[in-house]
């Protein structure tokens, strides 16, 4: 009996004690897993201690500082919101090398070679290799639509060239204004996982000289080359207030370029998204800042000021010699030659202005003749009426009680010259009495009084209609001439 029991008591023990293993099996390979987790942390943890430890043994030897002794006295060097402009001379390589390689940043730049700006990529990509963020790992994004005619560049260790297609657009201006939505797209899907810094830059720079990390920062702007040196009254801002790129004659810092902005991956998001929103705000309502992205740009700048100004030194013209105050080059706009390479493009242009504001100049004086013939036409009418209808009252007398009966005419169906359907006054049908009195007359006559009373309303009212639309036609038709002088004066 007792046997049976304890028989009885081990079988039913033995699926407790499976349970128990089985649990066993899986919390200790669990613990282990966390352990070495939680060591691992601990270890690179000592190992960062490790590296930020004072190192007696590394030496960073440059030039001291000193308070009273302004590397830049001829430039401005900080903004009044404390944004140092970098010039050269204001900044040591070698102490930010040493501050930013440890941190093994990777570098994003956005280009577009659409149509025939391919032919900017090699010289592009052949001395960015040289100057661009040397030493750094670099991540090109090139938005084309004609991935085919992109060269081939040899890529230093850690830099790629990402291709990537890009419909092309009918204008120049679209590709402007669209370039901010394309940026803040391609952020969005891919560039935020791939850099730390995104620079935005026009694929006709060239690079002379190092432009190194002395240009990162959480923001980043640059100085324009042809307004560094004057008044905010003569920055070319969006000064239509209905823009939201508006600024007024009051305002302004300093006016900034469009071809190189830059920054950590997510400002450059938040900026390019913002940009993008103003300009799509603007299309709603009809309209097109003065210099497209560049004048959102600005406005935005104005109200999220950057945290680190490039100076001209980063971006300025081939074609133009160097002022004293810019003692290096580090990028600049390719010289084009228009004169050979555009002069086909400014030839067809200004033909197609010409006929254009041909056939548009004919139009407006065709409406105008037109205009000037009812105008006229309206006059002879009004005469005939006041001829007609205003004899004097012993006239009538003399002429109808003379007889005993009379066929009173209706008024006639009064029209403007060229427009049978807008009708100014209905035709009535005559009216014939047995006989003719003096209050037979003067019925008439204060009918016609009435009309010819409306006539001179409605010729009124035409006459100054005529005379807007005459100095409307006219304004139109100067700003068409002027137009085309001004693109003769280019083409010349």
């Amino acid at each position: 009996m007792s046997t049976q029991m304890e028989a009885g008591n081990m079988h039913s023990q033995t699926p407790k004690r499976c349970l128990l293993l089985a649990l066993g099996l899986i919390t200790v390979p669990l613990l282990i897993w966390f352990w070495s987790k939680e060591v691992s942390q601990l270890l690179s943890h000592v190992t960062y201690i490790s590296r930020s430890r004072p190192r007696p043994d590394l030496l960073l030897v440059y030039p001291q500082p000193k308070v009273l002794q302004p590397t830049r006295t001829d430039v401005l060097t900080l903004t009044p919101w404390m944004a140092p402009i970098v010039w050269e001379g204001t900044f040591n390589s070698e102490l930010l090398e040493s501050i930013y390689k440890p941190l093994n940043l990777t570098i994003g730049v956005t280009m577009f070679a659409i149509g025939k700006y391919t032919r900017f990529v090699s010289r592009f990509l052949d001395t960015a290799e040289k100057h661009f963020m040397i030493g750094y790992q670099v991540n090109y994004y090139l938005f084309t639509d004609n991935p085919q005619d992109i060269p081939a560049v040899r890529m230093g260790s850690g830099r790629t060239l990402n291709i990537i297609f890009k419909k092309k657009y009918k204008h120049w201006q679209e590709i402007t204004m669209w370039r901010m939505e394309v940026i803040n797209k391609h952020i969005a899907e891919v560039a935020h996982r791939e850099v730390d810094y995104l620079f935005c830059l026009d694929i006709d720079l060239v690079f002379y000289n190092s432009w190194g990390p002395e240009t990162l920062g959480e923001m980043v702007a640059t100085l324009h080359p042809d307004y560094y040196k004057t008044s905010r009254g003569s920055f070319p801002y969006e000064r239509r207030r209905s823009s939201m790129a508006y600024i007024s004659r009051e305002e302004g810092d300093f006016y900034y370029i469009g071809a190189a902005f830059g920054g950590q991956v997510k400002n450059v998001y938040e900026f390019t998204l913002s940009c993008h929103m103003a300009i799509l705000a603007d299309k709603a309502k009809g309209l097109m800042a003065v210099w497209h992205e560049e004048s959102h740009l600005n406005r935005y700048f104005l109200s999220h000021k950057p945290s680190k100004l490039l100076s001209p030194e980063y971006l300025w013209y081939d074609a133009r010699a160097k002022p004293p105050e810019l003692r290096l080059i580090r990028g600049a706009h390719v010289a084009k030659n228009y004169k050979a390479k555009s002069k086909q493009m400014i030839e067809m242009e200004s033909a197609k202005i010409t006929e254009e504001s041909t056939v548009h100049l004919m139009k407006a004086q065709r409406w105008a003749d037109w205009w000037r013939k009812s105008v006229q036409k309206m006059k002879r009418l009004y005469a005939w009426i006041r001829h007609t209808y205003t004899c004097p009252i012993h006239t009538f007398e003399a002429i109808f009680l003379t007889q005993k009966e009379k066929t009173w005419p209706g008024i006639p169906r009064t029209t403007l010259a060229g427009l049978s359907n807008q009708i100014i006054c209905r035709e009535t049908a005559s009216v014939t009495t047995s006989k003719t009195t003096l209050g037979h007359v003067a019925a008439v006559e204060e009918r016609d009084a009435v009309y010819v009373q409306m006539i001179e309303m409605e010729f009124a009212k035409i006459t100054e209609e005529s005379t807007v639309h005459l100095m409307k036609v006219q304004h139109w038709a100067d700003r068409w001439r002027k137009s085309v002088q001004k693109m003769k004066r280019l083409y010349a």
